[in-house]
């Protein structure tokens, strides 16, 4: 490409061109007539080279800077720190100098001696050394809280994740996951992952940020329910084994409850346990067990069952205030109960119910313990039970 060409794509002069060509900034190919006049042939690569060598030249370095940086790149962060110095030091004295102007009467006739004798007073400078390093102190707190709430607002989800996780395998016998809880976890884990996202995107800074300020409100937005769902444990621990009998969460009310300890047989036959269940949940709200457990025993067994319940429900241990008990007919079975809240058989209504029966079937010989707690009005499964 020729010189005037160049000119066209660069927005450079003939005369600039020339100038940096002579003081070995660039060297392009050329040839020379007999009279010594060259002609220049310009390749792309030197047209990138001038386009930034006016960029350099437009923020103030010198012609040696630039050879320097061009000879020796690992200058150029010093060179550039020279830079941002003389420049600073110019605006401090352009900034004086619009300081002493700003000391006249703009309605004073001055004359030549007496404007040059006021402006040559020596004038306060616009930033002490002493202010500068305050301000420069406060931005570095300012900047270090910033970066810290915006590490906490981003991490603490995942935090809370990782707690709840924690803990649900912690204190829960035999968790249970739940598609819905894992939907709001990741929904609720969706304002990080983006944050990350976008921190890696080749967007403009100012985009970025905004995206960032906007996913960052959102992420504190939805910090209550976060902790709604991983620290009040939206938990179902559940499991149908008979080899767990007996075994249960250590929050669970069943561990509190007295007569359900000595009603539930203590070596029951596991090999002849017809069915078992035991569910726990726990919300926000409050928790719910249930226990529930079907066996066909031999004659001998079941007769002996019957004298050892009937004692228990003669004289049960002490329980909680307010319990009721009665003696109540289903299908074939005859149950005896203890309970307070919602009448047995029906379906829990109110906030709390407490219900634990013994069920026989004298002509299939068949028991059945029967355990459920509730305090947010939850109703009980083994109410569709074949009776």
């Amino acid at each position: 490409m020729k010189i005037k060409a160049v000119c066209e794509a660069t927005g450079l002069t003939d005369r600039s061109i020339r100038y940096y060509i002579e003081e070995a900034l660039i060297s392009p190919v050329y040839t020379e007539n007999y009279l010594g006049r060259k002609t220049f042939d310009f390749s792309e690569a030197d047209i990138r080279q001038l386009k930034d060598i006016a960029v350099l030249r437009k923020f103030g370095f010198s012609i040696a800077e630039i050879r320097e940086m061009q000879l020796y790149p690992e200058h150029i962060p010093k060179i550039a720190q020279e830079l941002q110095n003389r420049k600073q030091g110019t605006i401090n004295e352009e900034q004086n100098l619009l300081a002493a102007l700003s000391r006249l009467d703009k309605t004073h006739p001055y004359t030549v001696s007496e404007l040059a004798a006021l402006l040559s007073e020596p004038v306060e400078e616009t930033k002490s050394p002493v202010e500068d390093s305050h301000v420069k102190l406060s931005c570095l707190l300012l900047s270090f809280v910033k970066k810290v709430v915006v590490f906490f607002i981003t991490w603490a989800p995942v935090a809370l994740a990782v707690k709840a996780v924690f803990d649900y395998y912690r204190w829960y016998r035999y968790p249970v996951i739940r598609g819905r809880e894992i939907l709001m976890l990741v929904l609720l884990l969706l304002p990080t992952l983006l944050i990350l996202l976008v921190s890696r995107l080749k967007y403009s800074p100012r985009l970025k940020r905004i995206l960032i300020t906007v996913l960052l409100i959102l992420s504190v937005v939805l910090t209550p329910f976060q902790y709604m769902v991983t620290s009040f444990h939206f938990c179902i621990s559940e499991t149908t084994d008979p080899f767990d009998y007996r075994v249960f969460d250590s929050n669970s009310h069943v561990n509190r409850d007295g007569f359900a300890q000595a009603l539930l047989p203590v070596k029951p036959l596991y090999s002849g346990m017809d069915a078992y269940r035991y569910f726990y949940e726990e919300t926000v709200y409050g928790n719910t067990c249930e226990i529930y457990a079907q066996w066909s025993p031999d004659a001998e067994a079941f007769a002996a069952e019957l004298v050892r319940v009937q004692a228990l429900y003669d004289a049960p241990p002490p329980t909680e205030a307010g319990i009721e008990g009665c003696t109540f007919q289903k299908g074939s079975y005859t149950c005896h109960i203890l309970y307070s809240g919602t009448p047995p058989f029906e379906a829990a209504t109110k906030d709390s119910t407490y219900y634990i029966c013994f069920c026989y079937d004298q002509h299939t010989l068949t028991v059945r313990y029967i355990y459920f707690y509730t305090d947010i009005g939850t109703q009980p499964s083994y109410l569709s039970l074949d009776w």
